[in-house]
């Protein structure tokens, strides 16, 4: 549970129901989504003593799909939002569906999340993300992230002035970044990898298996490679190492690209 003196439980909802596809999409306030201790999904909100009861949440489901809206978005009520708030959920050890999760100015911690799909948008903001996904597609702007014994299939990250750290294990990466840095470190090696940086420096790590054949724009900036790179027909933008199984493009725009050796 969140722990606070200031906060107290103002509003929690246990719900039964067959549950597939969860949204949530909410302003500033720490964010928990952690495990739970039965089959059911409990939501609970906290809040200070200055926080409105009208700005409390909305929750609702239509089907299989619950949503979950901050209050302080409902219609009507304008004016500042002062008073503080936090929320968590908790979720059964299952394989959801999809998993929608949109924040701006919150700090969210999801803990060994699992889903089919997961959707993650956070806007001046961070998150702390662990968790099993086939397809996972993450934005972050002004914000940072940080990632660690998260798998996925395929990763989509859209990044924008923000700090990034990620470590995992992923079969297929599409990487565009802007600004500020990234750092990922890969477990294992990854099948392909397509990488756009733009002023921004990205570090990536993977291990020295059965190598791998890399595509390099290097538009501006620089490119640089703890591995021993061969040019292929004697194009010095078309390297292979070893036996060049895995598929890497890398797009420098500005700033720089270290590939390194996971040790």
């Amino acid at each position: 549970m969140l722990k606070s003196s200031e906060l107290a439980i103002c509003k929690t909802i246990d719900i039964d129901q067959s549950i597939q596809d969860i949204q949530l999409n909410w302003l500033s306030g720490d964010i928990r989504v952690l495990p739970s201790v039965d089959e059911l999904i409990h939501v609970m909100q906290y809040a200070d003593a200055y926080f409105s009861k009208r700005r409390l949440m909305q929750v609702n489901i239509r089907g299989d799909t619950l949503s979950i809206v901050d209050g302080r978005k409902r219609r009507g009520l304008v004016g500042i939002n002062i008073g503080r708030t936090a929320l968590e959920i908790q979720l059964p050890a299952r394989v959801f569906d999809r998993i929608l999760l949109n924040s701006t100015g919150g700090q969210l911690r999801l803990n060994r999340l699992l889903a089919t799909r997961c959707q993650c948008k956070i806007t001046s903001g961070s998150v702390d993300l662990s968790g099993r996904m086939e397809e996972l597609e993450l934005s972050a702007v002004a914000s940072v992230v940080k990632a660690q014994h998260l798998s996925a299939d395929k990763l989509n990250l859209q990044s924008s002035s923000a700090k990034i750290d990620i470590s995992g294990e992923f079969r297929h990466l599409q990487i565009n970044t802007t600004g500020r840095g990234l750092n990922m470190d890969c477990l294992k090696m990854p099948e392909r990898l397509h990488s756009v940086s733009t002023g921004a420096k990205a570090v990536v790590s993977i291990p020295d298996n059965e190598g791998f054949q890399i595509i390099l724009k290097e538009r501006s900036g620089a490119f640089k490679s703890e591995f021993d790179l061969t040019p292929l027909h004697g194009d010095s933008n078309d390297l292979i190492h070893k036996s060049g199984k895995s598929e890497f493009h890398v797009d420098i725009r500005g700033g720089a690209f270290h590939l390194k050796s996971r040790k």
